[in-house]
């Protein structure tokens, strides 16, 4: 049987095929050659190497990867184009402004004093004395503390946010050895509203008394403000500067 010596087209490896061949392998890198002679007289063979498969996989996927690539940037370049198009139409607008209706809620917060009635004054008021009556820290004397009274009601407005605080202030008088002695306390409310119907916003009001005695001692003490101008210097002065302040007539304001 004659042998022909050729070449492996894939590593450069010397075969050896044997006549009557039509497919063989190469011992080093393990390729597969179809084996075609030129004509049926001639000696001559060409190898044709066998692609598997996997390999032609591996080319299609390739060739549809960068088919991809290929479609992804020109779409990118379109969408730039339609950005830059947008920016300069929007910059040849002579710096027109246009308006669109934007709905904003309703502020309900309230302001001033003067827009709180007299009719919901008088339920803050209410709400106050339930407060005051209710704190035994008031006065921790055996001396029994008379009625509190209403004396007057600031109002502060925060200058730049939607707050506010309202300071309901009572006083009571106690008598002490044939002595008339008063005190001051203040029901502070925060963030009130005007909700549905005109009711102002049930927040809770919280007492403001100084910790030390107004008079006496440890043992025999009256809690709260000894005259309205310490009142005020303690809970309203010092905010003159984030708030404006008003007060119903007749209550001190300096």
């Amino acid at each position: 049987m004659k042998i022909i010596s050729k070449k492996c087209p894939n590593c450069g490896a010397s075969l050896s095929v044997s006549e009557g061949d039509k497919k063989i392998t190469c011992e080093y890198c393990k390729q597969e050659m179809l084996v075609e002679k030129d004509n049926l007289s001639s000696d001559e063979i060409q190898l044709h190497i066998v692609k598997s498969g996997i390999k032609i996989f591996n080319s299609v996927l390739f060739f549809i990867l960068l088919v991809g690539i290929i479609v992804m940037l020109m779409f990118t370049l379109i969408f730039f184009k339609i950005l830059n198009f947008g920016k300069e139409t929007i910059s040849s607008i002579d710096n027109e402004a246009i308006d669109f209706p934007v709905e904003m809620p309703e502020d309900k917060s309230i302001k001033d004093l003067s827009e709180i009635t007299k009719a919901q004054l008088e339920e803050i008021h209410k709400a106050s004395l339930n407060k005051l009556e209710e704190q035994p820290i008031l006065s921790i004397s055996d001396i029994k503390s008379p009625e509190w009274k209403y004396y007057g009601t600031y109002f502060l407005k925060h200058k730049n946010l939607d707050t506010n605080q309202l300071h309901d202030v009572f006083t009571a008088t106690y008598i002490v050895n044939g002595k008339n002695i008063s005190v001051y306390a203040s029901v502070m409310y925060s963030n009130l509203e005007l909700i549905d119907n005109d009711v102002i916003s049930n927040i809770p009001g919280f007492v403001r008394v100084p910790t030390g005695c107004a008079y006496g001692d440890r043992n025999n003490c009256i809690l709260g403000y000894e005259n309205v101008e310490k009142l005020y210097d303690d809970l309203i002065r010092n905010k003159k500067g984030d708030y404006t302040i008003s007060a119903t007539e007749g209550v001190y304001l300096k």
